[in-house]
C-alpha cells in the first residue's frame, strides 16, 4: 500500500497507533495475521482497532489468542482489566477477567503493570476488595504506584526523599489514605 493511501486511512483512526494499522492492513492484503511475534500490548491494541475498524473475523481470533495466554493475562492484568471495563464487547476476555478478579482480588497487585492502574480504578479496588487484601501489600504497592506515577518527582528510593517528595507523596496517595487499614501492618 502507498504511504499516502495508508496515511490517509490512519487520519480518520488518530487513536490506532500506526504499527498497529500496519498490522492490520498487512492482514488485509495477505488473510494472514501473526499474534505470537506482538506482546500482550500489541495485541490488545489489534483487538481494540479491529473491533473499531469493523474486521469483525478478528475480534474472536485475537481475544481466544489472548485467553489461551494465561501468563501474559497475569503479568498485565490491569491492562487486561482495563481494557474489558471500556471495551463491553469483548465478553470472553471480560468473564475470564471477573472470574479470576472474584477469585483472587490481589491478582491486580501482584500484575507486572500495576502501577499504570488508573487513579479511578485504584480507587474502586481498593473500596471494594480492602477487607480480603494484605494491608502492607497493599501499602507497598500504592508507594509503587505513586513513584510511577509522579511525573519523575518521586525518587524510587524513599530513604532519598526529600521533605518535598513527602509532600508529594501525600498529595498522591490522599484519596487513599482511608482505606489503608494501617492498625493491621505489622513490623516486618
Amino acid at each position: 500500500m502507498s504511504i499516502v493511501l495508508s496515511n490517509l486511512l490512519l487520519d480518520g483512526y488518530t487513536k490506532i497507533l500506526k504499527t498497529v494499522f500496519e498490522i492490520l492492513i498487512n492482514y488485509i492484503y495477505s488473510g494472514k495475521l501473526e499474534l505470537a511475534n506482538n506482546d500482550v500490548k500489541t495485541n490488545i491494541a489489534l483487538l481494540i482497532a479491529a473491533d473499531e475498524l469493523c474486521l469483525n473475523e478478528l475480534c474472536p481470533y485475537i481475544e481466544n489468542y489472548l485467553l489461551n495466554d494465561k501468563e501474559s493475562l497475569k503479568s498485565n492484568f490491569v491492562l487486561i482489566l482495563q481494557t474489558v471495563n471500556k471495551f463491553e464487547q469483548f465478553k470472553k476476555l471480560a468473564q475470564l477477567c471477573k472470574e479470576a478478579y472474584q477469585k483472587d482480588p490481589s491478582l491486580v497487585l501482584r500484575a507486572d503493570d500495576f502501577v499504570t492502574i488508573e487513579q479511578e480504578y485504584l480507587l474502586e479496588f481498593l473500596t471494594e476488595n480492602n477487607d480480603s487484601l494484605r494491608q502492607i501489600e497493599v501499602w507497598d504497592k500504592l508507594i509503587q504506584w505513586a513513584i510511577a506515577n509522579s511525573n519523575n518527582e518521586l525518587p524510587s528510593d524513599i530513604r532519598n526523599w526529600t521533605n518535598n517528595n513527602v509532600t508529594t507523596f501525600g498529595i498522591l496517595i490522599q484519596p487513599f489514605i482511608s482505606h489503608i487499614n494501617f492498625q493491621k501492618i505489622s513490623n516486618y
